[in-house]
């Protein structure tokens, strides 16, 4: 059972419930909002059949009950119903969706169709450090955003969805840069960065030397908590699954348990331990004057 904190929890007046049973799934929400409908929308008969419940959904109603995501909760009868009408409406759905979020919206389908509004929960998952819940790391002083273990795991969400990139100063992790070789005997774990990473930036680039952000304004400090602890997070956990994979299976081969492997030229990753400094002088950044935002060129 659940008591329905508002901080944790998406108020929803035909629902409020705290839980789990038949025709009541749970889930995280998800920031696609009601695109799940408007995107198939001139083709949603075609897909759910005229007489799908589906048709008569509402814009609001389809931001308000579905857009749900991992983790899912529900009890198993709900969740076959789901995934039976998941499967046969998917096909459909990315052929007039053919993006990467077609599945998801397949299963917002599904469940509008079976008339299963989900109640959807603010902290079963976090990823987005720009637009998801981190109260959790609120009283994380910059210093601590890398220590292991800093916040108990009573109060952490139920998944870190690795789905984004991490970063701070040159230190970076991003699954799609992540080696293909990577879970082999010979290749080594990942770097990872100083427990007080967070303090040494307050800015990254990523390692296409294009995207990049300036932490050092007042009003974005908590942005450099939230992703030095991700960053560390993840690395740590790629590193603990890798170790695993290296002490099962590579006992007849010396494996390789050196934590060295970056993602970005050595060249600028060293460049960026012997100087913390933003190195592009020149560039606008917003700083904090008296309590109002101003552009100025760093110096």
């Amino acid at each position: 059972r659940h008591k329905l904190d508002l901080q944790k929890w998406i108020f929803q007046a035909d629902i409020n419930g705290d839980t789990v049973k038949h025709g009541l799934p749970f889930a995280q929400a998800y920031g696609f909002g009601s695109e799940w409908l408007s995107s198939i929308k001139d083709n949603l008969e075609d897909i759910v059949g005229q007489n799908s419940p589906a048709m008569n959904i509402t814009m609001k109603v389809a931001n308000d009950y579905y857009p749900a995501g991992p983790p899912y909760i529900a009890t198993g009868k709900d969740m076959y119903n789901i995934a039976s009408k998941w499967v046969e409406f998917l096909p459909k759905v990315h052929e007039y969706f053919p993006h990467m979020m077609a599945e998801m919206h397949a299963y917002s389908l599904a469940a509008a169709h079976l008339r299963l509004p989900h109640q959807l929960a603010r902290n079963f998952m976090v990823s987005d450090v720009d637009s998801e819940t981190f109260e959790f790391l609120e009283k994380v002083p910059r210093k601590d955003a890398c220590v292991p273990d800093i916040i108990p795991e009573s109060e952490l969400p139920l998944v870190l969805h690795y789905c984004q990139r991490y970063a701070l100063g040159r230190w970076f992790v991003g699954k799609y840069k992540l080696p293909e070789s990577f879970f082999t005997c010979d290749h080594p774990l990942l770097r990872e960065p100083p427990h007080n990473v967070g303090e040494q930036y307050d800015w990254y680039i990523f390692p296409n030397q294009k995207e990049m952000e300036d932490f050092s304004p007042a009003w974005k400090q908590q942005r450099i908590v939230r992703n030095g602890w991700t960053m560390c997070t993840m690395m740590r956990g790629i590193n603990e699954v890798s170790t695993y994979h290296k002490d099962k299976f590579c006992k007849d081969t010396k494996a390789n348990y050196n934590k060295d492997f970056i993602f970005i030229d050595e060249e600028l990753f060293q460049s960026s331990i012997k100087d913390n400094a933003y190195p592009h002088k020149g560039v606008l950044r917003a700083e904090d004057v008296n309590g109002k935002i101003v552009m100025k060129v760093s110096e």
